[in-house]
């Protein structure tokens, strides 16, 4: 699925679910104003709490009237702003301005906050009950990006691909990533970052791959695949693009494992195909990274190889012996 299609059916989903809530939290405040009520019927005429309470007002950042403000706002700084290629920087004038400021002054209090908490796993738990703050203005940029073909410097965004990699969230932090690269952000400025874009985006989704591996888990392999293939024309040091090569050998094994186990459920030649892969990826790792490790499972895989032909090559060896047959006779 494309960008343009994955952002189309992400504020579809946003704008029913915002609905939802807002039509509970609307049930919700009627209930607790007609309490209210209730409660002030039985109380004495001269009780302080008697007199009659305006009811507060409450804007919902996540209700549809607010995600198509975020959209129009997002859709105005493009337009004012944006350019194809190189993505300028953002003005600090005019409409949409000021909300973009308030939004990254919080995102720079969250982020004081987050360098207080020294557990790693808490980091990331904080994050995920912070990190929906700013998603209606990420999807409404994004879309509006796709949109216009143009794009601006944005801190949230880039923030936001950082915060979507350290909790897991492999398939927004790349639809994030797909956007930064295509229009040349930068990397948040609120960190010290000094790789590169598509280095840390490399980096990220291969350790997390690596990772799971070694601890015997399932990843994405699609992440794995698109994050490659996003960064496959920038330059980065050579031991991070053999971490990725590594990270995909093993998960084309593991797949490779599980067609094994479950043949009836597999594709005609998917375990042969992802052995094979995987083999490339391993000889591409060490060709880039000789400490990188893997040359006893190259050596196990050329021997699967060498003893499991190809459904392909089965095939063709059938035919010739066929043919050989019916010239005979």
């Amino acid at each position: 699925m494309s960008l343009a299609a994955r952002m189309k059916l992400r504020k579809i989903t946003a704008l029913q679910e915002a609905s939802r809530a807002t039509a509970v939290q609307k049930e919700q405040a009627e209930a607790a104003q007609k309490e209210k009520r209730d409660s002030r019927v039985n109380m004495p005429f001269d009780h302080p709490n008697a007199a009659t309470e305006a009811p507060a007002v409450t804007v919902q950042s996540n209700s549809p009237a607010a995600l198509l403000k975020q959209e129009k706002l997002a859709r105005l700084a493009i337009e004012r702003d944006g350019a194809q290629g190189l993505a300028p920087e953002r003005s600090a004038d005019g409409e949409g301005a000021s909300e973009y400021e308030l939004l990254l002054a919080s995102l720079g209090e969250d982020e004081a906050m987050l360098k207080t908490i020294a557990s790693t796993e808490r980091k990331e738990e904080a994050k995920r009950g912070l990190i929906d703050k700013y998603t209606a203005h990420v999807d409404a940029t994004l879309a509006a990006a796709v949109e216009t073909g143009k794009g601006v410097q944005d801190e949230i965004v880039a923030m936001m691909m950082i915060w979507r990699f350290d909790i897991g969230d492999w398939s927004r932090g790349l639809d994030i990533a797909e956007h930064m690269l295509r229009h040349g952000l930068r990397l948040p400025s609120l960190k010290n970052f000094v790789r590169s874009p598509a280095t840390i985006i490399c980096e990220n989704v291969a350790e997390a791959g690596l990772k799971t591996a070694s601890a015997d888990k399932d990843f994405d392999l699609a992440a794995l695949q698109r994050a490659s293939q996003l960064t496959a024309d920038y330059d980065m040091p050579d031991q991070v693009r053999a971490k990725m090569e590594k990270a995909l050998a093993l998960h084309l094994i593991r797949a490779a494992e599980k067609a094994d186990k479950n043949p009836d459920n597999a594709i005609a030649g998917a375990a042969h195909a992802a052995r094979s892969q995987a083999l490339d990826h391993l000889r591409r790792a060490l060709a880039l990274n000789k400490a990188i490790g893997g040359v006893k499972q190259v050596e196990k895989l050329e021997n699967w190889l060498k003893k499991n032909a190809s459904p392909e090559t089965v095939t063709e060896t059938d035919e010739t012996s066929s043919e050989t047959d019916e010239s005979k006779e």
